[in-house]
């Protein structure tokens, strides 16, 4: 999966407009890519077999840019959905005075199974 594929997925979570688009979007790439490179570190401490493909991996996961975002995930499909509700987390927990999308922060944080 790549970092675009597994942004149209977030998008989708958080009832973002226009899918696969820049268009009319709450959360930029940029912010996206910040949080997803948030979930990448997590990950690394919480889940470090989301990153063992062939061989060991002992290097933490390169840095995403917007350069490299169709290009393939250095996790393991299995854990995309982690990585998924751990930048939705980020996402929501951003509107700090609206109790719903902090409930829903805390939801999408606990299904992340990361440490925030």
């Amino acid at each position: 999966m790549t970092s675009n594929e597994l942004f149209s997925r977030v998008r989708r979570q958080l009832s973002d407009t226009q899918p696969n688009t820049d268009i009319d979007e709450r959360w930029t790439v940029t912010i996206r890519i910040l949080y997803l490179n948030d979930a990448l570190n997590a990950m690394w401490v919480s889940f470090p077999e989301a990153f063992f493909e062939d061989e060991i991996i002992t290097d933490p996961p390169a840095v995403v840019t917007s350069a490299t975002l169709d290009e393939q995930l250095v996790i393991s499909n299995r854990y995309t959905a982690n990585a998924m509700h751990f930048i939705c987390g980020r996402c929501l927990s951003e509107d700090s005075e609206d109790a719903n999308n902090q409930a829903l922060a805390v939801a999408h944080y606990t299904q992340s199974g990361m440490d925030i």
